[in-house]
């Protein structure tokens, strides 16, 4: 059947080029660690493996190559094996994901506010995906008409 809505997920696939990933590193604390990983595996149950790995921390605002921390984190990865990853056919028609995106509800919320908060995330770290920026036209273009 088909799911509630489309999420961005991070792949395990060693074979992609990739620019690396930004994103948002929190730091817990380690009295709350094992509390945390317990809550976060059972949410992303459905298909997510966990890794660790080391990354580098930017500013708050911008990743910057003289920013030198490196700390280990934990991250979750899909699988195209995940028999709720989107298929070949919708990850290929941005249409058919904007339409999704648009009118999905699930129970974290509407799927176009969690994908609009992703741009401007994006945005305000200033990173530039003409996927996504295609995408949220396309999704805007919809609702507007709704």
């Amino acid at each position: 059947g088909l799911w509630g809505g489309l999420v961005a997920t991070l792949i395990a696939d060693e074979t992609e080029d990739s620019d690396g990933i930004v994103g948002v590193a929190y730091r817990i604390a380690s009295e709350h660690s094992l509390e945390v990983i317990d809550k976060v595996d059972f949410r992303e149950k459905g298909g997510y493996l966990r890794y660790v790995q080391q990354v580098q921390l930017g500013s708050d605002t911008k990743f910057t190559e003289e920013s030198k921390e490196t700390v280990e984190a934990v991250f979750y990865a899909g699988s195209v094996n995940n028999p709720s990853f989107a298929s070949k056919h919708i990850r290929n028609d941005l249409t058919a994901m904007a339409k999704i995106i648009a009118s999905a509800v699930g129970p974290s919320g509407k799927n176009s506010e969690y994908f609009f908060k992703l741009c401007d995330f994006c945005r305000q770290v200033g990173v530039k995906d003409s996927h996504l920026q295609e995408l949220e036209a396309e999704i805007l273009t919809i609702q507007s008409r709704a």
